[in-house]
């Protein structure tokens, strides 16, 4: 009995610590790609640093550190203030590397835990409003990219 026990206890701590995590290519209407992470269950503590792995290696393979990372919490339905915080201190890593993590169908419940921790979180609401997000900011990136520096040498020869 106490056999059964113990491993029942190990598996449920292996399920919270081990959320399913689906990871996809997405493309808009206008052809902008980003990455699509699905997740299957709420965000606990014991989750947290498995889904900041997941996030980091999907971004590295699936879009060499460049492609927008797109979120999709419709199954979460709770969130403690742990792996909260662990999604923040994540979407700040990738906004210094100059990615950005879009957090999609983001329940009311989640909201209020993201707004007490962090107020400049990127939430979208519609389908419509996240494909006018990341083709904005592919159009951002792609007129950074159309800039060029020169540099030239205005100093006066010897005599």
């Amino acid at each position: 009995m106490m056999t059964g026990f113990l491993i029942s206890v190990t598996y449920l701590l292996y399920y919270a610590a081990r959320p399913g995590v689906r990871v996809k290519r997405g493309f808009t209407t206008s052809s902008t790609e980003f990455i699509l992470i699905e997740l299957d269950r709420s965000l606990t503590f014991p989750s947290a640093e498995y889904i900041r792995y997941i996030l980091l290696k999907a971004s590295s393979s699936c879009g060499e550190n460049k492609l927008t990372l797109v979120i999709d919490c419709r199954h979460i339905q709770f969130a403690d203030f742990t792996a909260v915080q662990g999604l923040i201190d994540l979407i700040e890593l990738f906004k210094k590397r100059g990615q950005l993590i879009l957090l999609w169908n983001v329940k009311e419940s989640l909201i209020r835990i993201l707004k007490k921790v962090d107020d400049e979180t990127h939430i979208v609401k519609s389908e419509d409003h996240l494909e006018e997000i990341l083709d904005t900011n592919e159009e951002k990136k792609s007129s950074q990219k159309g800039i060029q520096i020169q540099v030239s040498d205005h100093s006066e020869g010897e005599n």
